[in-house]
């Protein structure tokens, strides 16, 4: 199998690192300069081994003879010449971004039915800028494997290559709930200045954060139900209660407050602003009345 990996972030590093061990993998990237001419990936669970490197093949469009196209960059950046550049490549996209019902219909008036609508189920991040290569550490949660609404060929390639995965007609409605639903949680973060500590102990954001996470709930509940570890998430009651679990968290799994800290409290904001338009129309189509999300939304604003 031919595969396109549109985007090389840490995500797109990291499904193209893997799926280079049992398939053709071209990368496809905005700058053919500013591109990683090396991708090193380290697992942090499961069993070893634990690296994995590559030296990757980019480009700046789409192979003619690819057989599918893996889109993992952000939402924002699914702009109309890179949607127009997929279409024109007639094969199909199983796309990894945030995609919300809006988003989605837009794609699939471009794509039709070669739109494919996927879950990341690997968590990934750079913990420093290295120029030319792209040194990512990644996990693979067991509860969250990545999920794709179709080509079951493509999910095979991923589970052979160590990447739990599995075909989800579902895949679309979970990810865009589980979105929604963590919005608060993500935007708080980035109100505190990129930092889970100043988030926590900051009464005004665990006050707004706690009461827009009712509001946002119900708009994710209107398109899918939520996942067992993720209703278990929200089981925290109170801001002090959540202080305690992110002081276990932190004590537990050290690495993964890194990631949210460096992915969602430095790099979004431009995702978390079509993220937050994309709620506001959902909450108004459904009469769900946001209060507290647009004053966390405005303080994260303040900050960036």
């Amino acid at each position: 199998m031919n595969i396109t990996v549109v985007g090389a972030g840490a995500l797109g590093a990291v499904y193209g690192t893997k799926l280079a061990h049992a398939a053709r993998v071209v990368f496809v990237v905005r700058d053919l300069a500013r591109a990683p001419r090396l991708i090193h990936i380290d697992r942090i669970n499961g069993a070893a081994p634990h690296g994995d490197s590559l030296t990757p093949v980019t480009a700046l469009e789409i192979p003619a003879d690819t057989d599918v196209i893996l889109c993992a960059v952000r939402a924002d950046q699914l702009d109309g010449s890179l949607v127009d550049q997929l279409a024109a490549a007639n094969v199909p996209v199983a796309v990894l971004a945030p995609v919300l019902p809006r988003r989605e219909a837009q794609l699939r008036d471009k794509l039709g039915d070669r739109y494919v609508a996927a879950m990341p189920g690997v968590i990934a991040y750079e913990p420093t800028d290295t120029p030319h290569e792209r040194r990512v550490r990644y996990w693979t949660p067991k509860s969250s494997p990545t999920l794709v609404a179709g080509l079951p060929e493509l999910v095979a390639l991923m589970r052979q290559v160590g990447l739990p995965a599995e075909v989800s007609e579902r895949a679309g409605a979970t990810q865009a709930a589980i979105t929604i639903a963590f919005f608060p949680i993500l935007t708080g973060i980035a109100a505190a200045g990129g930092s889970i500590d100043r988030m926590a102990n900051n009464k005004e954001i665990m006050k707004l954060g706690f009461a827009a996470t009712k509001e946002t709930q119900q708009v994710a509940r209107a398109l899918s139900e939520l996942p067992g570890w993720a209703n278990a998430f929200f089981k925290f009651s109170s801001p002090l209660l959540a202080r305690a679990g992110i002081k276990l968290g932190q004590s537990k799994a050290p690495e993964a407050f890194v990631f949210l800290e460096k992915h969602f409290g430095q790099k979004l904001a431009g995702q978390n602003a079509e993220v937050f338009r994309e709620i506001e129309a959902l909450a108004r189509e459904r009469g769900v009345r946001l209060h507290a999300l647009p004053e966390l939304v405005a303080l994260a604003a303040a900050r960036a």
